[in-house]
């Protein structure tokens, strides 16, 4: 099969040019990186090849931010807790906590759901996307992709 934008035949699938192409960070990149940025030096992501921009799989959403707020909104529940059982609840900073904790509740609930719906939506298009990205191909001379579903046979 030749590429109708350079003619070339050096083509291979997504799973293929993405496990050829994408070279992860080693053992000892990570070290320096959590030695120089600290924690935060483990999100930073090593810079990539076109082709492995082009042919990375799908991800599948995760939930981040009910991780983040659950831990937040627990946060300031404790906070509102322990201040209510030694100080009581006619206390100045109880007053506080307790409308910092209706305020987080409020944002809690709705970055949750909002959450939730957009992974939930997400999960069910992911099958869709994983069957795209299995059948496709990238011809390496030119960068052009397309997808195929049935090979012709020589």
């Amino acid at each position: 099969m030749e590429c109708s934008r350079c003619g070339s035949q050096n083509m291979k699938t997504f799973e293929m040019a993405h496990a050829s192409y994408n070279i992860g960070i080693s053992s000892w990149g990570r070290f320096v990186k959590l030695m120089i940025f600290g924690p935060l030096g483990l999100f930073i992501r090593p810079k990539r090849n076109s082709v492995v921009n082009t042919t990375s799989p799908p991800e599948k959403p995760f939930p981040v931010f009910v991780i983040l707020f659950s831990f937040l909104f627990l946060s300031t529940l404790l906070w509102l807790l322990s201040i209510y059982l030694r100080k009581g609840s006619d206390y100045g900073e109880t007053q506080i906590a307790l409308l910092v904790n209706a305020i987080m509740f409020v944002m809690f609930s709705a970055i949750v759901s909002w959450d939730l719906v957009r992974c939930t939506k997400a999960r069910k298009k992911y099958p869709e996307r994983l069957d795209k990205w299995t059948h496709s191909w990238i011809w390496l001379q030119c960068g052009t992709t397309s997808e195929v579903r049935d090979l012709p046979r020589a």
